[in-house]
């Protein structure tokens, strides 16, 4: 009798092990995402993941994979790709795009849900988080002061553009702004304090005009339903930091509220009118599965087919609004499926958060739902299901769910006793 039950303590320990190496794999991969030259890093931890996780349902003979609202829309959606990748005007591009873009970014998202939903994972993973947007903060800052700012360029950080800087900010920002007011301690607040400062500054400098208006308009809305000294910390920003800003910035926030000229080309919002005019019209040629998954099928059409205006000089590759973006490559079809996924995300959030009212679960779900809220307004004016900001939105909103989970039994109990004064 005692073998046996070495033998199965055995087995077990060597499962505890496995979903260990996972956990390392995912927060080796939340760490590396903001920088550049970390495909082959980032890359092993993805391969890493799926071997592990396939050899851990073979280890323990049975499915390892959770059951939530959003796997039928993932699936459906990752379908729908695969379908109009074989319609895509270049379906050797499309099918490389699902391997290389979307399989990932769901692979990401789903090993977070399955493997990361006790809090003492969950901690883990929202403090890698935050260090490694705080780490790319502080790169940004000091390359701005030191080359960007005498150029006259905007802070692009680690990630090559100030939109993309800002888009970041959207998701993991209001993360931070409310755990802040929401837990005590100095021991959190102190280094979240750093992370605000440090985001503050870049968001200003990134100069996304989208970035600010989504974030406000994000922490508006968890103010008024969820905590209002949120409300009280955007009242007191607006107040001093007129005081502190450059000229330039001021002006740049006040071409915000010059909606008479955003239709205009090459005013408020520069050629953006130009993209979404052509938009339209590919989404009249290819309405149902559209013109072919990946960003790059916008590019195609709009400089190489020729859709780009003469009056247009910039070659811009993708449709700078999410919504006609997802329409451009996989039509009505696609856009419903997405829909679908982001509906169920938020049926989730609002199931978990009254499950763990008045916890720290509760916490991160409130601050991970206003960042998947910020970047979709960010997506009125900007293109965020793409590159590494697909990554996040998937990190994020996997974070999001994972809280809404029901812990293993052994961390049950000291998961519900931990609530948030």
């Amino acid at each position: 009798m005692a073998g046996g039950a070495d033998g199965i303590n055995k087995y077990a320990k060597v499962g505890i092990y496995l979903r260990h190496l996972i956990e390392i794999c995912i927060l080796t991969y939340i760490v590396v995402i903001p920088f550049n030259n970390r495909a082959s890093l980032s890359d092993s931890a993805l391969v890493m993941i799926a071997i592990v996780w396939t050899a851990l349902m073979f280890f323990e003979k049975k499915i390892i994979f959770k059951k939530t609202s959003l796997n039928i829309p993932a699936g459906i959606l990752i379908l729908v790709s695969i379908l109009s990748a074989f319609f895509s005007i270049d379906p050797a591009y499309s099918f490389d795009y699902i391997r290389s873009e979307i399989l990932k970014s769901f692979l990401i998202l789903f090993a977070i849900i399955n493997f990361m939903d006790e809090e003492r994972q969950i901690k883990r993973l929202i403090w890698f988080i935050i260090a490694s947007f705080t780490v790319m903060n502080i790169y940004g800052i000091v390359e701005y002061y030191i080359t960007l700012a005498h150029e006259g360029k905007k802070l692009d950080a680690t990630l090559g553009h100030h939109n993309k800087v800002g888009m970041f900010a959207d998701l993991v920002f209001p993360v931070i702004l409310i755990m802040f007011l929401k837990i005590k301690g100095w021991k959190t607040r102190l280094p979240l304090s750093i992370s605000i400062i440090v985001g503050m500054i870049v968001i200003i400098f990134a100069q996304s005009r989208g970035s600010w208006v989504s974030i406000i308009l994000s922490l508006l809305i968890i103010g008024v339903f969820y905590e209002r000294k949120v409300l009280g910390a955007v009242a007191i920003t607006f107040a001093i930091l007129p005081l502190l800003l450059p000229g330039t910035i001021i002006k740049r926030f006040i071409t915000i509220f010059d909606f008479g000229n955003y239709l205009k080309p090459k005013k408020v919002l520069i050629e953006r009118p130009f993209v979404w005019q052509a938009s339209f019209k590919i989404i009249k040629k290819y309405p149902f599965l559209g013109a072919g998954t990946g960003t790059d099928i916008f590019y195609k059409l709009y400089v190489e087919k020729g859709l780009k205006p003469k009056k247009a000089k910039q070659k811009l590759g993708h449709a700078h609004n999410q919504m006609l973006q997802t329409l451009v490559e996989n039509g009505i079809a696609g856009f419903l499926a997405q829909t679908a996924l982001f509906v169920s995300f938020f049926c989730t959030v609002f199931a978990g958060r009254k499950k763990y009212r008045n916890t720290f679960r509760e916490v991160i779900i409130i601050g991970c739902a206003a960042g998947i809220i910020a970047i979709f307004f960010h997506g009125f004016v900007g293109t965020f299901l793409r590159s590494r900001m697909v990554i996040m939105v998937m990190i994020i909103m996997g974070t999001a769910v994972a809280c809404c989970q029901t812990p293993s039994e052994e961390d049950n109990l000291i998961d519900r006793s931990k609530t948030i004064s």
